[in-house]
């Protein structure tokens, strides 16, 4: 079974597991060994600085590249979950979102690692110290941002549709909530660890299988009077899973053929 020509991971549930173990350690290992301490320095303490800290900022341009890798598969699986709550631009919307943020974080691994791999591994000398205090903060900027805003808009789109589909548990859209309004501050980095931590709670709800539900007619609530659209007459029960409500098909009632009169 394919979702918009991506494997499903449903009979795979390891690959989400690994996926979203995949994301949230090396992203916050990456993130925090990122960069060098250079503010308040001079340009000798800060050059020296860049040479002590080399080999880290390798390390973190890696992480940050396997984080980003490994984000793919755990955001089209939550997205193949929530698809019965989500429209189709609001499905575009949250792929795209989901790339972005993915290009963002490997772009900014990269310029984290870029100056120490070029004097690493290409013998080059060591940058002028502008380069060297500057250049990490781009990948900063870029990574706590641009990426945090993509992330955000990315999590309310698929809390939404989770919400609406009860195709997740409250928690965890209520979670995802919480983490999109932190990303609006994640240039201090620490609401950023809301995000590895959703990460994890996507891996362990994408595990257990959704709440069944028949779906009646197009996607959507309740009218006014408390009837689906497109629901056929005698099946107006409701039963509550654990992720919500679902509906349940009542069976017809039966009349009684009358005794014609004579």
């Amino acid at each position: 079974m394919t979702t918009n020509g991506v494997l499903s991971v449903r009979r795979r549930p390891w690959v989400v597991t690994a996926s979203s173990i995949g994301f949230a350690v090396p992203f916050v290992a990456g993130t925090l060994l990122s960069g060098s301490d250079t503010q308040g320095r001079t340009a000798e303490e800060a050059v020296e600085s860049f040479r002590d800290g080399k080999s880290l900022n390798i390390v973190a341009g890696y992480l940050l590249v396997l984080a980003g890798i490994a984000f793919m598969p755990l955001a089209w699986a939550i997205l193949e979950r929530v698809s019965g709550g989500m429209t189709s631009l609001g499905d575009q919307v949250a792929r795209w979102t989901a790339q972005l943020f993915v290009a963002m974080v490997l772009v900014s691994g990269m310029l984290f690692a870029s100056l120490a791999a070029a004097v690493s591994f290409g013998a080059e000398e060591d940058p002028p110290v502008d380069l060297i205090r500057y250049v990490p903060q781009v990948g900063l900027v870029m990574l706590l941002i641009a990426a945090a805003l993509c992330a955000g808009l990315f999590l309310v789109l698929v809390s939404r549709a989770g919400q609406r589909a009860a195709a997740v548990p409250q928690w965890f859209w209520i979670l995802g909530y919480v983490a999109a309004v932190a990303m609006v501050a994640g240039v201090v980095f620490v609401p950023m660890v809301l995000l590895p931590i959703w990460a994890i709670s996507a891996g362990v709800v994408l595990r257990r299988p959704a709440g069944s539900s028949v779906a009646f007619g197009a996607a959507g609530g309740a009218d006014a009077s408390g009837v689906h659209p497109g629901r056929p007459k005698g099946l107006s029960e409701v039963a509550t899973s654990g992720y919500g409500t679902i509906d349940k098909i009542s069976p017809p009632k039966r009349t009684e053929p009358t005794a014609p009169a004579g």
